[in-house]
């Protein structure tokens, strides 16, 4: 029978002719399978699956070529009956994957032929593009129909049919009459899923699933499923869920060997189905010690960044922008272990040279930089790292340093291990510590070995028999299993073997004989079943095993041929064999693994040592000569050192020995300095003597990395004796400092700051470089005059140095900047020494990197030292210039924490200062220097004390202390804990107003735990003008005097602290309070004298910074000498100057000053007036203590009469309708532009609504409208009453439309919290079933889970009438703006009439009523839940991530991922942002509401 092409087009077929002609000539010979279902009412089943199976191929065919039909019904599929084979009859649209991925043609409409097999994504109704499962979704309509004779759902017009796909779920299967094999209707049902998330993902998918409908018994054993685990695989969806919603979750399964670890893993996420799509990265430790850093690790996101680099152009580049930059400058630190992550970057710029401790720090920044960027809400990662028993130190290492990440969120990292073969107490998460459960949730899985029931079901599946066949053979073998899976299936391949176990085809089943297996007793320990399998194998086989299992666990065949020496043809032959034994697993690229680890163990355990070391020796030359094979740089010589006992070429051993110190380097950069230490060890032990006198450098070299890496490692004493060796042996200077620079680092890492000192000044004078470690007064002041003068007209000149090349003044310059952190805060004038050294020698032999930051320093010694702030400021500007010009992010560390945090304070802008800091931090953690970063943070902070309000202030250290997690500094920390104290004293929340007890804090033991530190002048200085401070602000003025004089001890270590000024501010001000008329306290009017001439030079040289202070001590000194108007003058001065440049500090004191002045004068109006100003000032700098002092004070100056307070109504109101306007048309809802089919629809129902008499008619006919243009399968209409919510209408698709109106109270059918939360704030609330959205929490959402919803005020003319509630139980991303208009309009046109109806009623009501309507605070896309506003409100207390979950008794993660969505819906990125926009939104109010 010969058949024309289908008469009707479909756009894209133009494009396919000579395609189109391929698929009639096919049809010629066949039928379409419209014409054949014609001829029968439904397909038998058993046909059914076979066609079922060839039309899916067909389909995935297509979609292989990344083409989409999107135009699949049965006259679009062609068949040959006799062959039970089908094809396409033509490409339908043909719609072709671009780099953005499935665009539809622009003049694409649904036709009206498509429309009974439309999937919902293709009515253009919901959020989503259309791809491959919008096919699968027409295939399902289709087999519907094959099965039933019908099609699953039927309507009249194009609105109904999209109502039906979208909004409507089909009979089931079973109710048509159709008997079905079973899963048959499971798979049906799956592809008419209205999400496509919950399809099948492909048509490969499904054919799986066909090809097990009706399947019948094989020949072969089955892989069993996973049995017995229910309660771990519990775990495991519990812990991947809650890193789908931003926790960190570590996850250990620990259990023997063969228990199922790796089954239980695949089974969670390589077989099952997840919503949420994510990355899933696996690796595992080798048993056969392969010394490369963190193997594994890199192996799993090896395999991460090959995947990355098959995407879509687009998406790769996505992913290359958001590497770099998340990783900066420190992506080369990346690439140089993932050689995959350069490919996908390009070209990075070389990592800088760092010492050993920093080059750690920023390789665990860049590493968890790396790893945050891969993890994210859309694609959470799950790391799962295999043999953790096998691990070493370092990976371990970076285990738990990205546990300990405080910015980690949505990663997963699940670890197996052996707990037999384990030391648990080395494992992250399990040190007596805890620190990692701070930051992740640690959970435990131990797996014991499978009830005698639990195999019994594995036996069953493997051997497709019933139970009570299956179970006298799992009773016999089972304690010989010891209830282990592998074992047991051991034991069935030996039994297989030996023909205790065969398959009857006659019988179709397994059959075996007891009494036959007792009688022979074989021994069924697993390391004899595994001896079986090898004796079975030829000697040639067992040999290339032995290779094998020396190489490791996996394997390249053709590496293991070159070892061998073998013909190719032969190995080939005899790989089948061992793969037929079940020995060997194939893997990807033509490679094997072993199937089982203790098969390899048992292979590796029976080779000679000799023959072992000979086999290594092979592999590592084939290694060296060949890179193909090497999975890593590290492979070949990890080879050749096993098999080093073999070499006698000292050419090749010395080649080893170069080998090693480069894979030590390697190594050691990566901060694996455990890997690192064995390899230098290993090219250590192969030096001879011979090796000294004729290489000495490299000799020299290894001894003094190995010593290095032995300090790292935490081997003191062994790296005392390698340093002491090798400074008996160094030949000059340069060689003795840099083996002392190992020392001395060693020192400044354990705090020893002044043994490491003491150490460089040592090594200085052997360079000839002598400094004095007590130097006097003169020696300062004769050094500080000569680099005066040395400077003096060149400073223009200092960055045109040229480059310093004197290898000797190098090192010297080098150990300079080694020791000059530590002296900084421990001995001032040896620091000054130390630059003025340095800073000689640039001007001698030209500029390093280093000289940048001795520019700077010495910028700040000039201010501190020498009072010369200006020219200091100047020398640390041409420092920042020399640093952005060497590019060096650990140079620019110190120079701009130098400038921003000191020079900027004294002879800038503080607030310049602000960008600087924030430069130096993020430098310094990118460069491992986290001591700067700390530094850079403590300077931010301490400008923040002299001009932020209190709540900055603390939200600035809340975020800092999270940064401080990372680079552990407990100076820092110290002096973040007291500014704590401090904020909590001026709010009133301590003991006493002048005192930081309370809530655990003793002042007491905290001084003397701070005087046993070495850096504790600064924070006792700090300490000390706290408290002169806050006795100041509580009125004890002569304890402020006497802090202040306990401050002067500490004065030489505050010089480059704003905290000098500010306690010589507060001193004046309690002097000057303290004794009223200093004419006559001589001693007291001195020291005011000398603070104001400090003063006046801090002025001059910071004008915003330091005028306003100034001139109120200027005013306070003119009040105590009498000259009261002058003082008048000059408050307001202050007052004036402080408001201009933004400081309420100072502004709010002179305020309270000069109230006080014109209190003394007897003007009471004048003085009421300054008082409310003050308050108004400590109201914005947030001093509690003040605001209520100074209230009191105002309430007793002030008349007794009641003055009454305005309050604002907070409540959301209906405005009434006159009568007049009521029957206006200006009221009726304006048509929305739309098309003439949807105008005609709302004219129609604007018509229905003339009679007043059908309202319940026209309400129901408005609502059955709204919900079938909406795609709704539920909703609700409700108006608002006063402060009431009234449901007009309601509807649900398995009921009648309800009209009658009810109060909106406690409904289990609508949630009420989301309408009440609409029609207090007048936005819209949209969920799309995504489980990030804040709306999973709401109860109603919980319980019944739409997959989408719409909430929206029904405005009139800018009045809120009502609220339309729609609802898809079926479908995500329904509701879309573009197709809301006409719902709207029709909702309005209802509520409209209601409000006609009532209007009687409301004209009842109190016609004064003249409340004002609560201003809607701003616009947000997605609201805060209530827990997001307790956790903002904390935020704003300046609450750290612990005090948060501490106050409100949750996990640290949990708050990370409260404040993560806070920042998302605020859309800021840090705290201090996050609270003004708060204000600005009035949310923090809302936290204060009952």
């Amino acid at each position: 029978m010969k058949m024309n092409h289908p008469s009707e087009s479909s756009p894209g077929q133009s494009e396919h002719t000579t395609r189109g002609q391929d698929f009639g000539a096919e049809l010629a010979a066949g039928v379409t399978l419209e014409e054949y279902m014609g001829r029968q009412k439904c397909v038998d089943p058993d046909l059914f699956v076979l066609l079922a199976r060839s039309i899916a191929a067909c389909i995935l065919k297509l979609h292989l070529k990344q083409t989409l039909h999107l135009d699949l019904r049965p006259e679009r599929i062609g068949l040959f009956p006799g062959k039970n084979e089908t094809f396409l009859v033509d490409s339908g649209v043909a719609v072709q994957c671009s780099e953005s991925g499935y665009a539809l043609p622009q003049d694409f409409s649904v036709s009206e032929a498509i429309l009974p097999y439309c999937p919902p994504e293709l009515t253009g109704r919901m959020l989503r593009t259309v791809d491959e499962r919008s096919d699968l979704y027409s295939l399902g309509v289709i087999f519907y129909k094959m099965l039933t004779g019908r099609l699953p759902f039927t309507a009249d017009d194009p609105l109904e049919w999209e109502y039906m796909h979208l909004a409507q779920t089909p009979p089931p299967l079973a109710s048509q009459g159709a008997e079905l094999p079973e899963g048959l209707s499971a798979i049906v049902m799956k592809l008419l899923e209205k999400n496509p998330d919950n399809r099948y993902q492909n048509a490969g998918f499904l054919i799986q699933d066909l090809d097990k409908i009706g399947d019948s018994q094989g020949t072969f054993l089955m892989k069993p499923g996973l049995h017995g685990r229910e309660y771990e695989m519990s775990m495991l969806t519990q812990a991947f869920y809650s890193t789908c919603f931003g926790s960190t979750e570590m996850v250990y399964i620990s259990g023997e060997a063969g228990i199922g670890k790796t089954s239980l893993m695949d089974e969670m996420f390589r077989k099952q189905q997840h919503a949420q799509d994510f990355f899933y990265i696996t690796g595992k430790f080798e048993q056969l010690s392969m010394e490369s850093p963190y193997h594994p690790i890199i192996q799993a996101f090896r395999g991460l960044m090959r995947h990355l680099l098959g995407l879509r152009i687009d998406r790769s580049e996505e992913w290359k922008t958001k590497l770099q930059n998340a990783l900066g400058s420190n992506a080369n630190v990346i690439t140089a272990i993932i050689p995959e992550a350069g490919l996908l970057l390009g070209n990075t710029p070389a990592a800088e040279e760092l010492q050993a401790s920093e080059s750690k720090k920023r390789f665990i920044y860049a590493f968890r930089k790396f790893v945050q960027a891969l993890a994210s809400k859309e694609q959470p990662l799950v790391l799962f790292i295999d043999d953790l028993q096998w691990a070493n130190s370092s990976s371990l290492q970076l285990l738990h340093a990205l546990l300990s990440d405080p910015e980690s969120q949505y990663l997963m990292i699940v670890c197996a291990y052996r707990h037999t073969e384990t030391d648990e107490t080395r494992l992250p998460g399990y040190e007596p510590d805890g620190n990692v459960t701070d930051q992740a949730v640690v959970r435990r899985i131990h797996l014991s070995p499978l009830s005698l029931e639990q195999m019994n079901r594995i036996v069953m599946e493997m051997l497709y028999s019933s139970e009570d066949t299956t179970l006298p053979l799992t009773e016999l073998l089972y304690h010989r299993s010891g209830g282990n899976p592998f074992h047991f299936k051991q034991i069935l391949l030996r039994l297989q073997d030996d023909r205790l176990l065969a398959y009857n085809h006659e019988t179709r089943s397994w059959q075996w004989h007891l009494g036959q297996i007792i009688d022979q007793e074989p021994n069924f320990s697993i390391h004899d079943l595994i001896e079986h399998k090898l004796r079975r194998l030829s000697p040639e086989a067992q040999r290339l095993l032995e290779i094998a299992a020396c190489v490791g666990s996996a394997f390249d065949p053709q590496l293991i041929a070159c070892a061998f020496k073998g013909k190719t043809e032969t190995v080939t032959e005899d790989w089948s064999a061992i793969e037929s034994e079940g020995m060997i697993v194939p893997m990807e690229a033509d490679r094997f693994r072993f199937a089982h680890d203790n098969i390899q163990k048992l292979i590796y355990g029976r080779i000679a040592d000799g023959s072992k070391q000979d086999i290594h020796l092979r592999i590592g030359k084939c290694l060296d000569g060949d890179n193909r094979w090497n999975e890593s740089d590290f492979d070949a010589v990890n080879h050749l050192n096993l098999g080093s006992g073999k070499m006698t070429d000292k050419q090749e051993i010395r080649h080893l020995i170069e080998m090693n110190l480069n894979a030590g380097n390697r190594a050691k950069a990566s901060s694996a300095h455990d890997v690192a230490l064995a390899y230098f060890s290993k090219g250590v032990e192969l030096l001879t003597t011979e090796d000294w006198n004729q290489m000495f450098d490299l000799s020299f070299e290894l001894h003094a990395q190995k010593a290095e890496c032995q300090y790292l490692c935490g081997n003191s004493e062994e790296c005392s004796r390698e340093i002491d060796f090798l400074l008996g042996i160094a030949r000059n200077p340069v060689e003795r400092s840099r083996v002392q620079m190992i020392r001395i680092m060693k020192y400044i890492n354990q705090g020893r700051y002044l043994e490491g000192t003491a150490l460089g000044l040592e090594r200085l004078r052997e360079h000839r470089i002598i400094i004095s470690p007590h130097p006097g007064k003169f020696m300062l002041m004769i050094e500080g005059m000569r680099i005066e003068m040395l400077l003096r007209g060149r400073y223009d000149k200092l960055a045109q140095l040229k480059e310093m090349s004197d290898q000797e003044r190098i090192a010297v310059m080098n150990l300079i900047f080694a020791i000059t952190p530590s002296t900084f805060f421990t001995d001032k004038k040896i620091f000054f020494l130390l630059m003025c050294r340095a800073i000689q020698l640039s001007l001698k032999y030209g500029n390093t990197p280093v000289s940048a930051a001795v520019y700077s320093s010495i910028g700040m010694v000039l201010g501190q030292a020498m009072n010369k702030f200006d020219k200091g400021y100047a020398l640390g500007k041409i420092g920042v210039e020399l640093s952005e010009k060497y590019d060096i992010a650990s140079i620019k560390s110190k120079t701009y924490t130098i400038f921003g945090g000191v020079l900027c304070q004294f002879a800038g802008n503080a607030s310049e200062g602000d960008a600087y800091l924030d430069k130096a931090l993020r430098f310094g953690m990118e460069s491992g220097d986290y001591v700067f970063a700390s530094y850079a943070m403590g300077a931010h902070v301490n400008s923040l004390y002299i001009r932020a309000p209190l709540s900055e202030l603390a939200r600035t250290i809340a975020d800092y202390m999270t940064v401080l997690d990372t680079t552990n500094d407990e100076f820092v920390r110290q002096n973040f804990y007291l500014y704590q104290r401090y904020i909590l004293a001026l709010q009133g929340k301590t003991a006493a107003p002048d005192s930081f007890n309370g809530n655990g804090f003793e002042e007491e033991e905290f001084l003397n735990r701070i005087s046993r530190e070495e850096t504790s002048a600064t924070t006792l200085f700090q300490y000390s003008t706290y408290k002169t401070q806050l006795c100041y602000l509580a009125g004890r003025h002569h304890e402020a005097i006497r802090w202040a004089k306990e401050a002067e001890s500490y004065e030489a270590y505050a010089t480059h602290l704003p905290h000098l000024p500010e306690c010589l501010f507060y001193e004046s001000l309690a002097i000057t309070a303290s004794y009223p008329d200093l004419r006559q306290e001589t001693g007291m009017r001195k020291k005011v004298i000398g603070n104001l001439r400090r003063f006046r030079k801090w002025a001059a040289w910071s004008l915003k910074n330091y005028h306003s202070r100034l001139i109120l001590l200027e005013a306070e000194y003119a009040y105590a000498n009498g000259d009261w108007d002058k003082a008048e003058e000059m408050y307001d001065k202050a007052i004036r100057e402080a408001r201009e440049h933004g400081d309420i500090q100072v502004a709010s004191i002179a305020c309270e000053r000069a109230a006080n002045h014109f209190l003394k004068r007897d003007q009471r109006k004048s003085a009421l007036h300054y008082l409310h100003s003050a308050v108004e000032g400590y109201s914005h700098w947030e001093l509690n203590m003040k605001i209520a002092e100074l209230e009191e004070r105002m309430e007793n100056l002030q008349n007794p009469a009641n003055t009454g307070r305005a309050t604002e109504n907070g409540q959301a109101e209906t405005v009434p309708i006159a009568p007049e306007q009521a029957h206006g048309a200006a009221l009726l809802p304006s048509p929305p532009p739309s098309s003439g089919v949807d105008f005609a629809a709302i004219l129609k129902k604007m018509q229905s609504a003339a009679n007043p008499m059908d309202m319940d008619a026209v309400l129901t006919e408005i609502m059955n409208n709204i919900m079938k243009y909406a795609g709704a399968s539920k909703g609700a209409l409700l108006a608002t009453s006063h402060d009431t919510l009234v449901v007009q209408a309601y509807a649900d698709s398995k009921t009648q439309i309800i009209t009658s109106p009810s109060e909106l109270s406690n409904s289990a059918l609508l949630p009420e919290g989301i309408i009440r939360y609409v029609y207090r704030t007048g936005e819209d609330v949209q969920y799309t079933g995504g489980e990030e959205s804040w709306l999973i929490h709401n109860p109603y959402i919980a319980l019944n889970h739409p997959q989408s919803v719409l909430c929206t005020p029904v405005i009139v003319h800018g009045i809120m009438l009502g609220i339309l509630y729609l609802e898809n139980k079926l479908a995500q991303g329904v509701f879309t703006k573009a197709r809301m208009e006409l719902p709207l309009t029709l909702a309005s046109h209802g509520i409209l009439m209601c409000v006609l109806q009532s209007f009687a009623e409301q004209a009842a009501a109190d016609p004064d009523t003249d409340e004002e309507t609560a201003p809607v605070p701003g616009h947000m896309e997605e609201p805060l839940t209530d827990r997001e506003l307790e956790v903002l409100a904390l935020l704003a207390a300046g609450l750290s991530n612990k005090e948060i979950a501490d106050q409100l008794i949750i996990a640290v993660g949990t708050v990370k991922v409260h404040v993560k969505n806070i920042f998302a819906k605020l859309k800021v990125n840090r705290r201090t942002k996050a609270i003004a926009q708060a204000k600005e939104l009035k949310l923090l109010d809302q936290t204060s509401k009952p």
